[in-house]
């Protein structure tokens, strides 16, 4: 089964785009969020004329989910069925060839300070927002402790949630106290990035569930160490606890986030060079994809064998890039979609997978969703 899941920030703004990306892809399922339209407004003729039976939770402007199949769906319901709040349209579930699909769009919970908003009425208000997250969060992993977990099930959507430090570029290296380096994010302690969601994240993990996108990074991630000359990737994660290793880091201008490139190798070391993304100094400077590569720095092995290096293109790891500046060429992208599977479906830490990524192509050209589709493939 190759199972998708997008959210099309608007199905009437991007229908021409879902339809080309269904004929290119042909994905057996694909759960979309935010539609923004009511059942009267969805194409229903257009997707069935592309080969896929839709069952839709609409709404008008807001919210909306969709699951879009080539076998029908069975068992369909529609919200979490407690005694909640069940208003916005956000949680739609199917049965579909005897896998349970759930496509869910958990709320923003997003703050709403603005300049022409601003005062203790909306700092309120974005609390009382934040708070509203955290209760569906709750009602979420309820009503997923009461589905059959020991069955093939997945759980698909925008989470909103950035689930660690591996899952966002947005770093930048801050000077404290004049001489210590910390890195800082500029998505952290906000209502996407921050302790108590990470924890949210990973008690969804404990009811056994698989992050496919993360076990398949896993699995194509490699070691500085394992690196020949000329080989560039991104810095993905520290192996090792970090305080171990952190001057040598410090020393090398290593931080999660950044493209190195192996300049030379031997038996006790690797020489590299690095770079952020941007210019800490010209933040806004269309003009520059990167800055230049900084000097060679030369680290131990030891260093190498607990730097994790990713794929070069964030093709594993950001299904998001904001609309507002030019982060797509740049790739400060968010991994805020996630399809977590049940193991009966994708295996023990996600062996049953043999492919996920993040079609990042349909984040380009014109009119693209400010998310890309996330997909997994699973086999028997």
């Amino acid at each position: 089964m190759l199972l998708a899941s997008w959210n099309l920030n608007s199905i009437r703004a991007r229908e021409e785009r879902l339809l080309a990306w269904l004929k290119r892809r042909q994905p057996d399922v694909v759960c979309l969020q935010e539609l923004k339209c009511t059942q009267d407004q969805f194409p229903f003729e257009a997707i069935e004329a592309a080969g896929y039976q839709p069952i839709v939770h609409g709404q008008k402007t807001y919210n909306g989910v969709a699951i879009l199949s080539k076998s029908g769906p069975t068992d369909v319901s529609t919200g979490f069925g407690d005694d909640g709040d069940e208003s916005q349209a956000r949680v739609i579930a199917a049965t579909i060839d005897g896998v349970r699909i759930i496509s869910v769009y958990v709320p923003n919970g997003g703050a709403v300070y603005s300049k022409k908003f601003s005062g203790p009425e909306n700092e309120q208000r974005a609390k009382e927002k934040y708070a509203g997250k955290i209760e569906w969060l709750r009602r979420l992993k309820h009503f997923l402790e009461a589905q059959d977990l020991t069955a093939p099930l997945a759980i698909c959507g925008d989470y909103n949630i950035i689930p660690g430090k591996r899952d966002t570029a947005y770093h930048e290296k801050q000077l404290v106290d004049s001489d210590k380096k910390i890195e800082h994010n500029k998505y952290w302690n906000g209502p996407i990035y921050n302790e108590e969601l990470s924890d949210n994240f990973k008690r969804l993990l404990d009811l056994g569930l698989v992050d496919t996108l993360g076990e398949w990074r896993e699995r194509v991630a490699v070691r500085l160490s394992d690196l020949g000359p000329n080989d560039e990737r991104l810095v993905g994660c520290i192996k090792k606890d970090p305080a171990a290793i952190y001057k040598e880091l410090l020393a090398a201008d290593l931080e999660i986030g950044m493209r190195v490139i192996v300049t030379k190798t031997s038996a006790d070391m690797v020489r590299v060079k690095a770079r952020w993304r941007r210019d800490p100094e010209r933040p806004f400077d269309r003009e520059r994809d990167e800055i230049e590569w900084g000097n060679e720095q030369e680290v131990s092995r030891d260093v190498a064998d607990n730097l994790i290096l990713d794929d070069k293109n964030g093709l594993h790891s950001y299904s998001y890039w904001d609309y507002q500046w030019p982060p797509l060429r740049r790739n400060y992208g968010l991994r805020i979609d996630h399809i977590l599977a049940t193991p009966s479906l994708a295996g023990t830490k996600g062996k049953k997978v043999t492919e996920a990524r993040v079609d990042k192509d349909e984040r380009k050209e014109k009119k693209p969703s400010d998310h890309a589709p996330v997909f997994a493939e699973f086999h028997d």
